[in-house]
């Protein structure tokens, strides 16, 4: 029997594992012997031992830059990729990126792969932007094959010279993970029960957020502009559904008096069933500074919401616009107060761009068709090697 050839995805925590790679491991299990090093913890291990993994190897990775941390993590990661012989290691998420980038490259690795899933740097000044920048540069330098989850965001960094058309690739039509569309699809049952549980009314059109709660998500313009919006048509609800970062709640409270829990505004919090709270709304607005690709955007649409999103370079992939949603400005609360206005006057249009939206991620992100690019993918170093 051919022993299968050994990939090891390096990550900093599992909930990236969770949220991007599951079905891709699972995919890739049957032609190759799958491997995870992650910063784990013992809540960790129920999970992982649910996946078709041959082994898991705990790499301390932080998220914070820490000379000494990250130094040890290295020697640790190069020390298992020597022991392990791995035939490609593919790293996600910028910290996890450099570490694998440079124990890869210590020891010996032939294959070294780091997927681009959005910038940090973009929304900084100065200095640090600098520094970020000059690391995803480092990235893409030290590795093999750089992949990027969006066809702008290939294009924004290649014209910032991070990437090269030549050493860069979007695989299928761009997404990290695609869309289980069979989980994420309008259900009547989700909605009722939701809006029931938070006393919306059938009459009541839900614009929702689904993220971080935070500044460069655009969480203050939005804000803004539903204010605006409600003060014109009572008949509005804002549902923001996810971790608070920046205390918001208060920031609510002094500043949007107008703004009432459960009557046309509610903070959710964290949430385990994306699928079902996205069904409770109407519109799914993203307003970002900046984003990679959005991935929150094509869940929302595979569940038939019409979507307002930046235009944000990341954002560009997932929208269609005046098909599947509307595009506002970057920070500007009057363009998106604009397009919330016409999504609210204009229910024919809503309803047809949700169904718009459904179909056009079903033709484009489906995720078995995205994990089918991986492994195509894959198998392509193989015949690589083989020649």
């Amino acid at each position: 029997m051919v022993n299968k050839k050994k990939i090891c995805f390096v990550v900093s925590t599992i909930s990236t594992v969770r949220a991007f790679l599951d079905n891709h491991i699972r995919q890739l299990s049957e032609t190759f012997d799958v491997y995870i090093a992650a910063n784990l913890n013992e809540n960790d291990l129920d999970y992982l031992k649910t996946l078709p993994l041959k082994g898991y190897q705990h790499v301390r990775i932080e998220r914070k830059i820490n000379l000494l941390r990250d130094g040890t993590s290295i020697i640790e990661l190069s020390r298992y990729f020597r022991k392990e012989k791995f035939f490609a290691i593919h790293s996600v998420t910028p910290k996890a990126g450099l570490v694998n980038a440079l124990a890869g490259k210590i020891a010996g690795i032939k294959n070294r792969i780091h997927i681009f899933t959005g910038q940090v740097w973009v929304s900084r000044k100065g200095i640090m932007r600098e520094m970020l920048k000059s690391i995803d540069k480092l990235i893409a330098r030290l590795n093999t094959h750089i992949l990027v989850d969006g066809n702008s965001q290939r294009e924004f960094l290649i014209s910032e010279k991070v990437v090269k058309e030549t050493n860069s690739l979007v695989l299928a039509n761009g997404s990290i993970s695609g869309v289980d569309t069979e989980k994420f699809k309008p259900n009547e049952n989700y909605r009722s029960t939701i809006r029931c549980s938070l006393g919306i009314t059938d009459e009541q059109i839900v614009f929702l957020f689904l993220g971080r709660l935070c500044r460069e998500k655009g969480i203050d313009e939005l804000l803004e502009a539903f204010s605006m919006l409600h003060k014109e048509h009572s008949n509005t609800y804002l549902l923001l559904v996810g971790p608070e970062e920046e205390d918001y709640s208060k920031k609510i409270k002094s500043k949007f008096q107008n703004l009432i829990d459960k009557k046309n505004f509610f903070l959710f919090g964290m949430t385990s069933v994306p699928e079902q709270l996205l069904n409770a709304g109407d519109v799914f607005c993203l307003p970002s500074y900046r984003e990679g690709f959005g991935m929150s955007v094509i869940e929302a649409s595979s569940t038939a919401l019409a979507a307002i999103v930046s235009n944000a370079y990341g954002l560009r992939d997932s929208v269609v616009p005046e098909i599947t949603g509307m595009v506002c400005k970057v920070k500007d609360v009057d363009s998106l107060y604009d397009q919330m206005k016409y999504m609210m006057e204009h229910p024919d249009f809503m309803r047809l761009a949700g169904a718009n939206g459904r179909k056009y991620i079903q033709k484009r992100f489906n995720q078995a068709d995205v994990s089918k690019a991986w492994v195509d993918f894959y198998m392509s170093l193989v015949c690589e090697l083989d020649n």
